[in-house]
């Protein structure tokens, strides 16, 4: 049964690698002429309503086999999850238009820089002590996300006009075969890196400070918010939207409903890493997610990955290497 139950676990593991790593990938197959097909905060209110409702379930089971009451809820408790739910609410958003300024490969390995905010903070918000390797090993991740960076820095021609335009929903030039950055989409990854670290300490906390709770209950809370928060972003999205036509359900496709379902599945997996799991196992997913990218931005987009991803990718995996393996 032990062993059937690591299987299982593993196999979850390797599934939250696989939508991990592709959701950038599904993301740009959703461009068309340089612009996102679908709202984003209509496919995230999607996506935070279906965890919402599984949670719903898993409650209504706790509840009918007398493992929980409704005494368990409280305004209280749910109010310390509307501060991660803001957060995430800010970053799900962000992640879908930073595709718009780099290709996927970009995205995945400046996506990693949230290790070394997350570290970070966990020292000075946690008081987690961190070993002199640790140190080494988080300053290795940021400077080589740093030099991938400015070695592969594009400067386009409309890059100041560039987010201006998404807001109204205009196209803007992108690139899929060959890697690059604009300045636009740096600082939008380092805000998503610093919002992610962030995010993501204050929730492992949230869930490990009421441990006894079930997770089905602080997810309630959590997604119960987060569906709150991308309500009112779709409607003053819709207020402002140039598209006379702008609907809730516009650009959805089928890669659209593989994002959703990924993602569903992806939050849950990593609520139950980061209550029962530790950090270490995040970080392993997060790596192996950036293979992922990289084969697939190569067999889809024929992506031609340069010199600077594989000095930057090695650093990346020596570096995570060393933070897994050393404390």
């Amino acid at each position: 049964m032990e062993t059937i139950q690591k299987i299982g676990w593993s196999s979850l593991l390797v599934f939250q690698a696989v939508s991990y790593g592709s959701y950038t990938i599904l993301v740009h197959l959703c461009e068309k002429n340089g612009r996102i097909l679908f709202s984003a905060t209509s496919m995230n209110l999607v996506i935070e309503f279906c965890k919402l409702l599984v949670s719903i379930i898993g409650i209504l089971s706790l509840l009918r086999q007398q493992k929980i009451t409704l005494s368990n809820f409280s305004f209280k408790k749910s109010f310390l999850f509307s501060i991660p739910a803001f957060l995430y609410f800010i970053n799900n958003n962000l992640a879908v238009y930073i595709q718009l300024f780099m290709d996927s490969t970009s995205y995945q390995i400046l996506s990693n820089l949230k290790i070394f905010s997350t570290a970070i903070l966990y020292y000075f918000i946690i008081g987690k002590l961190i070993s002199k390797i640790r140190w080494f090993s988080i300053s290795l991740l940021f400077i080589s996300g740093i030099l991938y960076s400015l070695a592969n820095l594009k400067k386009s021609q409309s890059s100041e006009k560039n987010l201006g335009n998404i807001l109204m929903s205009k196209s803007v030039e992108t690139k899929s075969t060959e890697i690059y950055i604009t300045e636009i989409g740096l600082v939008m990854v380092l805000i998503y890196a610093f919002i992610s670290g962030l995010s993501g300490v204050y929730n492992e906390y949230l869930l490990k400070m009421n441990n006894s709770d079930s997770i089905f209950e602080q997810n309630f809370y959590l997604y119960g918010y987060g569906c709150l928060y991308n309500f009112i972003g779709f409607y003053w999205e819709k207020k402002f939207s140039k598209d006379e036509n702008f609907e809730f359900f516009n650009g959805f496709n089928h890669y659209t409903l593989l994002i959703i379902f990924t993602q569903v599945f992806n939050g849950f997996l990593m609520s139950l890493v980061m209550k029962y799991s530790s950090n270490i196992t995040r970080l392993f997913v997060i790596s192996s997610s950036l293979i992922v990218t990289a084969v697939l931005s190569v067999l889809i987009f024929s992506l031609k990955l340069n010199v600077y991803f594989y000095f930057c990718f090695s650093s990346i995996m020596f570096a995570l290497f060393l933070y897994n393996y050393y404390e």
